[in-house]
């Protein structure tokens, strides 16, 4: 018997000592950690996705029926019937919607009801017809109103620093696709040239993996750089070469020197805050014309007693000059349009622009790169797999997430 214990214990003790590299509980609770907060992020990547889609849907729509609201149809004077069209689209939609909400009251369905009757349809459907009909005897009806809210939104609200509702639409679209971009480093779905890693044992799988998620996370970091370098020259107005500290003449022979990174970023960050202020400005400014343009006034009679008024609401004195400051006042009886003014001769229109190109350009690129490195740590803890194939699974277990020893229990589960 106790021959046989010896044995057994030896045997438990070869098998754990031939275990390769086994996983200490300490390194294995980090990385569930790790992988926790990897997929915590996904989630608030996707829930962020949403949200924008829905807010670009809404500014095109937004933009397309102000955009023909203020077109007037006369009949016999040629001219765009895009108003019309739309006017005729909104009345048929109305009416259908008020037929459907009639018949719910007026006809009971039973609880399990799948469909609507007959009746019901051809109601709403005759209610639709009617609406298209009648889109000629309203044709220029409000024409000159959303001229106005059109004007004042494309020409004087806080849309102008981004180009209009189509430029914040354009804008989020790419913000979306970087966003997917994100979301596909994180669940191995990017574009993937996997031919080298079919072609390899599968003993140099991690390896391989691991070294081209780092070379990617290296390119986008490489790629945020120049952007911001890029960027902070074209867009900011930082410096491109500065006197040599050293007194030397400089690699060009002419006395000028790159700068360092900390003078261009100090650059940008003053140009930052400056337009974050005025744009925060412009923000109030919006807020005390609305109401004024949705009563119909005119959104470029803004009075001037309230212009200066909200002039002197806020300390603009970090950012302009005493004597510039006096010229943003306006004299008294003299209307304005509602349109923040920019210190040191800049303008509003597409103001928060270049700031978006550097948010999106110079800060995105890493944090994929940023995404790219958690999955070769996750890899190199056994957390996810290096499997190619893994990421052409269904993904309803998350498969390309999972640890190779996971996998293979599945499979001899199966």
């Amino acid at each position: 018997m106790a021959l046989n214990r010896r044995a057994a214990c030896s045997v438990k003790e070869l098998e754990t000592m031939s275990e390769p590299n086994p996983p200490s509980a300490p390194s294995r609770a980090w990385a569930a950690s790790l992988k926790r907060f990897d997929k915590a992020w996904t989630n608030a990547e996707g829930v962020a996705c949403a949200v924008i889609l829905v807010l670009e849907i809404v500014a095109l729509c937004i933009w397309i029926i102000l955009k023909n609201m203020p077109t007037a149809y006369v009949p016999g004077a040629g001219g765009s019937k895009a108003g019309l069209v739309l006017r005729a689209l909104l009345g048929g939609i109305f009416l259908a919607i008020v037929a459907h909400k009639v018949m719910n009251k007026v006809v009971k369905r039973p609880a399990d009801a799948v469909s609507v009757g007959p009746l019901h349809g051809t109601v709403v459907s005759t209610a639709l017809v009617i609406g298209l009909l009648l889109g000629r005897t309203w044709a220029s009806f409000g024409a000159e109103y959303f001229t106005n809210i059109y004007s004042w939104l494309q020409a004087s609200s806080s849309l102008v620093m981004v180009n209009g509702l189509r430029g914040f639409a354009s804008r989020m679209t790419l913000l979306v696709a970087l966003l997917g971009a994100s979301i596909a480093t994180a669940k191995a779905k990017h574009i993937n040239v996997d031919f080298a890693m079919r072609a390899l044992p599968s003993r140099f799988h991690l390896p391989a993996a691991v070294t081209g998620w780092v070379g990617a996370a290296a390119v986008c970091m490489a790629a945020s750089f120049a952007f911001f370098d890029f960027i902070a020259i074209g867009n900011f107005q930082a410096p491109s070469k500065v006197e040599c500290s050293d007194g030397t003449k400089g690699p060009s022979g002419n006395g000028q020197c790159d700068p360092a990174f900390s003078v261009k970023w100090s650059k940008v960050m003053s140009v930052t805050r400056r337009d974050l202020f005025v744009a925060r400005r412009q923000v109030v400014l919006d807020a005390h014309t609305l109401g004024r343009v949705l009563h119909g006034d005119k959104f470029n009679e803004f009075p001037a007693s309230e212009w200066n008024a909200w002039l002197d609401a806020a300390d603009w004195s970090a950012y302009a000059e005493p004597d510039e400051l006096a010229t943003f006042h306006e004299a008294e009886g003299k209307p304005r349009d509602p349109r923040a003014p920019v210190p040191g001769g800049g303008d509003l229109k597409l103001l928060l622009v270049k700031e978006f190109n550097l948010f999106v350009f110079g800060i995105w690129f890493n944090l994929i790169a940023i995404r790219f490195l958690i999955r070769a740590i996750l890899a190199l803890a056994g957390e996810v797999s290096v499997d190619p194939d893994a990421a052409h699974a269904s993904g309803d277990e998350g498969d390309h997430d999972r640890s190779e020893d996971a996998l293979a229990a599945d499979g001899g589960a199966a």
